[in-house]
């Protein structure tokens, strides 16, 4: 047992130093594929859930994301590698620089510039456009290109020709497709009004450039230097309508992806002739969603497809496989709704970038995950866009509304409570329902603005006339805790019931400088103070005066506050755009993506619970928790995945324990496993991350340096299996 514990204090020290922020922690889905870029065996694949290392030798997966590393955002547009062989990512919040080991970021010198797309120009420096502008990075300076015709808002790819060193940029503005031209300081823009390019396009508006010098896009249409747009259809089955990503392979063989008819979609290789070479079927799982594709070719031809909903698929020796990038725990990117109940914390996120909903569990006191998936959730919860847990019972029951019925969840059971209709005045599919603190049920309807009462005399019902807020939109309610009055807020102000009559909130008509009354979020003290959010402004009520506070610690609040929540003594918490606000006896701190591991986009949910970990999500990247007094080593440890280790008291053989760099690892089976049957060893990180397998039937098995190289210095965990028979070993790997 000494041996044991020795392990668990390496643990605990190597743990420590590699987390880049130990009070943070990300949960987010690799599965939305953006980017795809290959350094020899390395693949670097840019998702909405942060960005994958894969190493095509040993299978295994390296994951960066807000919480444990200084990149930028969770949320990558765009990856591109220098001649350095330095990778450079490109985030709604800016770019980044990685060398291996550091992050050098680019944030203050561009300001709030969302960097959408990469490209080396003939100079190998860095190019990246964004909104309205383009800049180069020059001696580590990025300097924007003077221009007065910088006409698209959202670029959505850009290629550097070789022929004329010119650089060409594509965009999605506002449904009008454009492509533009630079040359050294002039640029020729087009789009339908002077070429024969289309008034719009697929949605990712994919260049690419052959050694000719021809551009290519992926609305089925060409340009060579000097001569006009030509279109180009090899063949009168494939539609320009439906082509996808294009790419040019190293042979100068154009591939492209087509959706041609609802069942077909296909990988297209087309010749210099512009001949069409083959045609190959795309997995089903990805058929669907030929909008949504990234297109990268290898140098060794194998091609590789990644789908905004399915992860990373490989055509490899005339066959696809899904590419395992994934984390052995992930969650959906867009955060729907968290809620914390007494033992349990639900969260409701948006899976596969909104197409499917589910529900992810967890527990407090063991940190296990539960999941529960569109597929098997009761019929009404799976359209739950807005509603969702609404009141947890005396006896942990959970108490679902959507649909005029309500679910109660209780030890692992869904049990059906079929209510009447509330209304027929409205659809309840997407309202909000709130309970007074005498258990009554008030209902919000979000499409019609109608809210109902449920008094000692039955339903009540106000029309947006009675109530005052123009819109069904409700951001926030609660029962007053001193007068027991309901508030309400909304796109109109804040509307109060007293039991009798409505009256209004609007800011704009207390200060005149405020001329928005939309309410973005609502709190309330035990002592009745108010605090209610606006985009640019921060409000506080104490009975009839209003304050209004514009900047925090110099920052100003435009176009900044999303939310507000209060934690159990009463400290203010903000979700902001990129930060995270704290209010605690008369001072703010705010947490931005310089000095913690906020996520790198707007917060629009926080939820806080008893044990003072704060939760918060957004639209894009994942999940986020923190403590200021510093996480449970439990959220960094999958339990379901992580290998048992009591069993190191009876462990086998791993020498040399510590591994150095390059030298071999020596596996001796327990005596108790049989040489006759196959053994699988499988590799966990200290995160509990499965990292990969072997298989032998030998005593002794030798594993060789190589199989390490790539893998940071900590603590690995290896188990070992045996028809049925488990046993696990930590070793401390020293590279």
């Amino acid at each position: 047992m000494k041996r044991f514990f020795t392990l668990i204090f390496l643990f605990a020290f190597f743990f420590s130093s590699a987390q880049e922020h130990p009070n943070w922690v990300n949960y987010t889905s690799t599965r939305s594929v953006k980017k795809v870029v290959q350094d020899k065996n390395i693949l670097w694949i840019a998702t909405k859930g942060g960005l994958v290392k894969h190493d095509l030798i040993t299978q295994t997966n390296q994951y960066f994301n807000r919480g444990n590393s200084s990149i930028p955002s969770n949320d990558i547009n765009d990856i591109l590698l220098d001649r350095n062989h330095d990778l450079w990512v490109a985030t709604n919040v800016g770019i980044a620089r990685y060398d291996g080991n550091t992050w050098t970021r680019y944030l203050d010198k561009i300001g709030g510039f969302n960097a959408y797309v990469l490209t080396l120009n003939m100079l190998d420096q860095v190019v990246v456009a964004g909104n309205y502008s383009l800049h180069t990075l020059i001696d580590n300076e990025l300097v924007l290109t003077p221009s007065a015709s910088l006409l698209y808002l959202y670029p959505t790819d850009i290629v550097t020709n070789p022929v004329d060193s010119s650089m060409w940029v594509t965009a999605y503005t506002y449904g009008q497709f454009s492509v533009c031209q630079y040359k050294d300081t002039v640029v020729q823009c087009y789009d339908n009004s002077n070429s024969i390019l289309p008034m719009q396009s697929p949605r990712l508006n994919n260049l690419a450039v052959d050694q000719r010098g021809t551009i290519w896009s992926n609305g089925g249409f060409y340009k060579l230097l000097g001569e006009p747009w030509q279109m180009f259809l090899p063949t009168d089955t494939v539609d320009w309508r439906g082509v996808g990503s294009v790419a040019v392979g190293s042979n100068q063989h154009i591939w492209f992806l087509n959706h041609s008819s609802e069942d077909a979609s296909q990988l297209i290789e087309i010749d210099e002739a512009y001949q069409i070479v083959r045609s190959i079927d795309l997995p089903e799982e990805i058929r669907y969603h030929y909008y949504h594709q990234t297109l990268h070719l290898s140098l060794n031809h194998d091609v590789y497809v990644g789908s905004a909903y399915d992860g990373l698929w490989r055509f490899k020796n005339d066959r696809w496989e899904r590419m395992d990038i994934h984390a052995d725990f992930e969650i959906g990117n867009n955060i729907e709704q968290i809620f914390h109940a007494k033992n349990d914390t639900w969260v409701k996120s948006n899976y596969h970038n909104q197409q499917e909903s589910e529900f992810n569990i967890r527990n407090n006191n063991n940190n296990l995950w539960s999941i529960f998936d569109y597929t098997t959730l009761p019929d009404s919860l799976k359209s739950i866009s807005r509603t969702g847990i609404v009141k947890q019972e005396g006896n942990d029951t959970l108490q679902f509304f959507v649909n005029d019925r309500v679910w109660f969840y209780h030890s692992g059971n869904w049990i059906d409570v079929d209510l009447p209709d509330v209304s027929n005045l409205l659809n309840e599919k997407r309202s909000l329902i709130h309970f007074d603190p005498n258990g009554r049920r008030w209902v919000l309807d979000a499409w019609t603005a109608f809210v109902l009462y449920e008094s000692p005399t039955g339903w009540i019902v106000f029309d947006r006339a009675e109530h005052g807020n123009s819109s069904g939109a409700s951001t926030g309610y609660f029962n007053h805790p001193i007068t027991g009055e309901f508030w309400m807020a909304g796109y109109g102000g804040i509307s109060i019931y007293d039991g009798q009559g409505w009256r209004q909130i609007k800011p704009s008509e207390q200060i005149d400088q405020l001329n928005n009354n939309r309410i973005s979020d609502i709190a309330v003290t035990k002592n009745g103070i108010v605090w209610a959010v606006q985009t640019n402004r921060l409000l506080r009520f104490e009975g009839d005066e209003m304050q209004v506070i514009t900047e925090i610690n110099g920052i100003n609040l435009r176009n900044m506050l999303y939310t507000i929540e209060l934690d159990a003594e009463e400290n203010i918490w903000l979700g902001m755009n990129g930060s995270l606000g704290y209010f605690h006896e008369g001072v703010w701190t705010i947490y931005n993506t310089e000095n913690s591991g906020v996520p790198g986009e707007a917060i629009r949910k926080l939820a806080i619970d008893a044990s003072e970990n704060v939760w918060m999500g957004g639209y894009h990247s994942g999940l986020s928790i923190f403590n200021q007094k510093g996480l449970s080593e439990s959220f960094f440890i999958n339990e379901e995945k992580e290998p048992n280790l009591e069993a190191e008291a009876a462990a086998f053989n791993i020498f040399p324990n510590p591994h150095l760099k390059g030298a071999r690892l020596c596996v001796n089976l327990p005596a108790s496993f049989s040489t006759s049957d196959t053994t699988i060893g499988i590799w966990y990180n200290a995160l509990g991350q499965k990292l990969g397998e072997f298989t032998t039937r030998e005593q002794l098995t030798i594993l060789p340096g190589s199989y390490f190289s790539n893998w940071p210095t900590g603590i690995y965990y290896l188990k070992l299996e045996n028809s049925g028979e488990q046993q696990s070993q930590g070793v401390l790997i020293n590279q």
